[in-house]
């Protein structure tokens, strides 16, 4: 993990981008917001990115079970390159199985309101759980 003060994580999916957010002091992972994956995207991201004061963005790569590429892969990876080549600091982050435990996270009660008052969805926890993973250690990709 590199040094940051405040991180930007993205759930990518075709259709939405769950966004969520963390510092470096405290560490806890916040759902902030889902916004729909379509023309003018980048720059709902880069008032985010503003918002937030985020040095780093952190794009979860989804990949098969068995650790190969997928169509949403590729996806991923072109909206992160797309966000470096727009000057951002961008980190890949592994995000197996991150939807699965968002569902369950919301399911238990864990999470309930994003930074804004609304309900939670499974694309701004899943945000979350990149960014947990971000922070627990060397899995960037």
């Amino acid at each position: 993990m590199s040094e940051f003060t405040e991180a930007l994580g993205l759930d990518v999916g075709g259709r939405r981008i769950g966004v969520a957010r963390v510092g470096s002091v405290a560490r806890l992972p916040e759902p902030v917001t889902t916004v729909i994956n379509e023309d003018g995207v980048l720059d709902v991201i880069d008032e985010l990115v503003d918002e937030f004061s985020s040095d780093v963005v952190v794009v979860g790569l989804p990949r098969s079970l068995d650790g190969n590429d997928t169509d949403q892969t590729l996806i991923s990876r072109e909206f992160a390159a797309t966000l470096e080549a727009s000057g951002k600091r961008v980190v890949l982050q592994d995000e197996a199985l991150s939807s699965k435990k968002a569902d369950d996270l919301i399911q238990q009660g864990v999470y309930k309101r994003n930074a804004r008052g609304d309900d939670v969805t499974t694309d701004e926890v899943a945000a979350c759980i990149i960014l947990e993973d971000f922070l627990g250690g060397p899995n960037s990709v």
